[in-house]
């Protein structure tokens, strides 16, 4: 609800109109599938309305906007579906920029302000540098003519219907924060900038996996600056001027110009940064890309076909179509077969973790989540106010799930280049749940443990990741939801792969112990929503769960709604009762979140009712 939220309502209303027969692969590949048909359809028609004796041009621009790697190296590279939800309404969010300089009419600026919510809330990154691209080009407008108070008053229209059509989403982001969630990013930015150079100048990679490949493509850099070195007195003269040169401007923060850049990022405020993250480019270019087209079809003027143009279109096109198929090669590579994706779908091989701590990389107790692969096994009985959990309830105490006397040895075999065989191997048997417990000797070695059966497609895989220089256990949940045993071996991969050319013969000690049901008196049947059974024989204690604190948590306690702490980890707590207790805990966010909630509900909703009143009365 506070990070981009188009994308699950798409979702729903796919697997809604679709009966709910489909697999959750199938409605997400449908939403791309959509996004990529009406993102090529609204650039078509944006162009064809902006030149409507350019039929082919537009068509060739519409592909070369759909083909660019600004759009697929974020979808094929790296599972961007957020950023690919912009596709269908960046071009109509440019068009309205465009049109604001001929005319200035109310539905014109309610179609902008709409247009730039749902870019809010299909990606809130990309959101806030389309604001500024909007913001730019009406800077530019006001400033090539006298501005009258038409002007500023449609301009505040246009603001408040992207404000109350994105309420919950700004309230949200505002309201609702997690310790240790913030970050600012700017060294990283500068990091990832100057390591893609030269590359990201020269054609995408044969394997379409670097990072070089967020680029914006040899022929919308040529139909960019085609379009600015097009002379001409066309009716959009400025605002073509006016689209090109904000293209410029992002392709500066993108591609390093010496000493511009980095000044640039370096005096950005730590919202900018935070907001945009490391990789700026999956953030910048898609708008570029977005630009370009829309430059070049206001560059060629009316009645003059221009024998070349077509001709330099086709064979941009043909290019870019070539450098399209590596990006599609690479994902007949990285796609699973079907029997490989059930049985990564399993649920004892879902990264709950990895996915739960991604969006929060600071966090104080990050070293308790990094190092514990399932969440179930955060959750603990603990004194209340806070106090310090006992060993047997702290994971991350060296002695925690040991008992006295030595404990069975981890040795390591060279297995192939850059990994080392951890033995003994580990079996486990169906219906059972256990704690697997690794200690490493000293420091750990940087690297990568991975826990997985041998076969072609594993029925067990997990991994997680060991940080240099802890000495803090490594917790991991083995169980399995066949019939049959499983023989698991144990590997690490070494951030040195030089590292895995020797054995080492006391990589750390372990302990393999099996977890009843119910274990210290609790029993999590849900994880969401949260539901826990707790039993506890004393007053005094609390439960603590594995979810981050935030405020507007509603938690109860065998019906009765009961008050949410945080823990000492920045865990949500929740007192208990000696005895028997049904735990349930749901995220119903604080009351201001609430009303901006119902407020963008009601503005969306009377958004359509005036569009469809405009509708009819244009029909009749």
């Amino acid at each position: 609800f506070r990070m981009a939220t188009y994308h699950f309502y798409l979702g729903g209303l796919v697997d809604l109109l679709t009966f709910r027969t489909l697999g959750a692969f199938t409605v997400q590949h449908l939403t791309l599938v959509l996004s990529a048909l009406g993102g090529v359809g609204s650039m078509y028609a944006v162009l064809r309305v902006l030149a409507p004796d350019r039929r082919w041009e537009a068509a060739a621009l519409s592909f070369l906007y759909l083909s660019s790697p600004a759009w697929l190296g974020a979808l094929y590279a790296k599972d961007m579906y957020f950023t690919y939800m912009t596709l269908p309404w960046l071009p109509p969010l440019v068009w309205c920029c465009v049109r604001s300089f001929r005319e200035c009419g109310t539905g014109l600026h309610v179609a902008m302000g709409a247009c730039l919510a749902a870019v809010w809330h299909a990606h809130p990154p990309v959101g806030f540098w389309a604001s500024v691209v909007v913001g730019l080009s009406q800077i530019v407008r006001l400033g090539t003519r006298r501005p009258a108070a038409a002007d500023v008053l449609q301009l505040g229209i246009a603001a408040a219907t992207c404000g109350l059509l994105c309420a919950g989403l700004f309230v949200s982001l505002y309201d609702v924060r997690v310790t240790g969630e913030y970050l600012d990013p700017a060294a990283g930015v500068l990091a990832n900038l100057h390591a893609v150079m030269p590359a990201v100048l020269r054609p995408v990679s044969a394997a379409a996996d670097q990072l070089s490949d967020f680029q914006l493509g040899y022929a919308l850099q040529a139909v960019l600056l085609l379009a600015l070195a097009a002379g001409g007195r066309g009716e959009f003269r400025v605002a073509r001027w006016t689209l090109g040169g904000i293209a410029l401007f992002l392709l500066v923060l993108v591609y390093p110009v010496p000493l511009v850049t980095d000044a640039l990022w370096q005096a950005m405020p730590w919202a900018v940064t935070n907001i945009t993250n490391v990789w700026p480019m999956q953030r910048l270019l898609p708008l570029v890309a977005t630009l370009a087209p829309v430059a070049a079809i206001l560059a060629l003027a009316p009645g003059q076909r221009g024998r070349l143009v077509l001709p330099a279109l086709a064979l941009a096109c043909a290019w870019s179509g070539a450098e399209s198929l590596k990006f599609v090669r690479r994902g007949g590579v990285v796609t699973r077969s079907a029997e490989a994706t059930r049985l990564a779908s399993r649920p004892e091989n879902s990264p709950l973790l990895p996915n739960w701590t991604a969006y929060t990389p600071r966090l104080p107790n990050a070293p308790l989540v990094s190092r514990v692969t399932d969440p179930r096994l955060l959750n603990h009985v603990i004194p209340a106010a806070n106090g310090p959990a006992s060993a047997d309830a702290n994971p991350l105490n060296p002695g925690y799930d040991t008992v006295p006397g030595p404990l069975p040895l981890l040795s390591a075999d060279a297995w192939d280049p850059g990994v080392l065989r951890l033995r003994p191997d580990l079996r486990i048997e169906p219906g059972r749940h256990y704690r697997f417990t690794l200690i490493p000797r000293g420091p750990a070695l940087p690297g990568i443990l991975q826990v997985l059966t041998l076969d072609v497609n594993p029925r067990f895989y997990q991994e997680i990741e060991l940080a240099p220089g802890t000495v803090e256990p490594v917790v991991l949940s083995l169980w399995t939801s066949g019939t049959e045993p499983l023989d698991l071996a144990l590997f690490f991969r070494p951030r040195n792969p030089a590292l895995a050319a020797r054995p080492i013969a006391e990589f750390g000690v372990y302990r393999l112990r099996e977890i009843p049901a119910g274990q210290d008196g609790i029993r999590l049947t849900s994880l969401a929503p949260y539901r826990a059974t707790v039993e506890v024989s004393a007053p005094g204690l609390v439960l603590e769960t594995h979810r981050f604190f935030a405020r507007g948590y509603r938690a109860t306690v065998n019906g009765r709604v009961v008050p949410v702490d945080e823990s000492s980890r920045h865990l949500v707590t929740i007192p208990l009762v000696a005895g028997s207790n049904d735990v349930a805990l749901d995220y119903v966010g604080p009351p201001l979140v609430r009303a901006g909630f119902w407020t963008s509900t009601l503005a969306w909703i009377g958004l359509a009712g005036w569009a469809l009143t405009r509708l009819w009365r244009r029909r009749c």
